[in-house]
């Protein structure tokens, strides 16, 4: 870790000295200690206390990060952690690892990872992400576009091919159908 701005670097016998808090990334801070198993606590040197050197260990506690993750419609998540798979929520300390693979159902694709805000975290998959805060991320998919296409009233053939008119998401239009399309009731575009 390193001290804080101002950290005093020495004691002076007679006068009191006030420990400031030191900082460690992925840490909190748990006090000054005069002993290296941490069990004796001081916040400040008293002006007559010590009248030689002395060490003073900082004890330290990992952080712990809450990890939540989800799949969006068509597709599922795993998450592993060194070939292990967790459960979302998961509770983990601050540097895991984690793997995050992203598995479409059918016909669906993979399209990106997003955070809470829905705004992209990555398009990668698997992605691969280390834990340093709470973290929140899903899976989205995308499907084929499918066009729904209307009772045969709304088709025409000009005696060599047969199209039927839809209405899809990117607007109304006529396609031309095999026979084979004839059977179904939408059409993949």
């Amino acid at each position: 870790g390193s001290h804080a701005t101002g950290y005093p670097t020495q004691h002076t016998y007679g006068t009191a000295t006030t420990l400031k808090d030191a900082t460690k990334t992925g840490y909190t801070f748990e006090g000054w200690h005069t002993d290296q198993a941490c069990t004796n606590k001081v916040t400040s040197l008293g002006a007559t206390a010590y009248t030689a050197a002395i060490t003073l260990y900082a004890k330290w506690t990992i952080n712990q990060y809450t990890l939540t993750y989800s799949a969006g419609e068509g597709g599922s998540v795993v998450a592993k952690v060194k070939g292990e798979a967790i459960k979302s929520p998961a509770t983990l300390e601050h540097g895991t690892s984690v793997t995050l693979t992203a598995t479409p159902e059918g016909e669906n694709a993979f399209a990106q990872w997003v955070n809470e805000n829905g705004n992209q975290i990555s398009t990668q998959n698997p992605y691969e992400l280390t834990i340093t805060k709470h973290t929140t991320l899903k899976a989205e998919f995308t499907s084929p576009s499918k066009v729904y296409l209307k009772p045969f009233d709304f088709w025409k053939s000009d005696g060599a091919r047969i199209a039927a008119y839809y209405w899809g998401a990117a607007g109304n239009n006529w396609i031309e159908l095999s026979p084979v399309d004839c059977e179904k009731q939408y059409y993949s575009v």
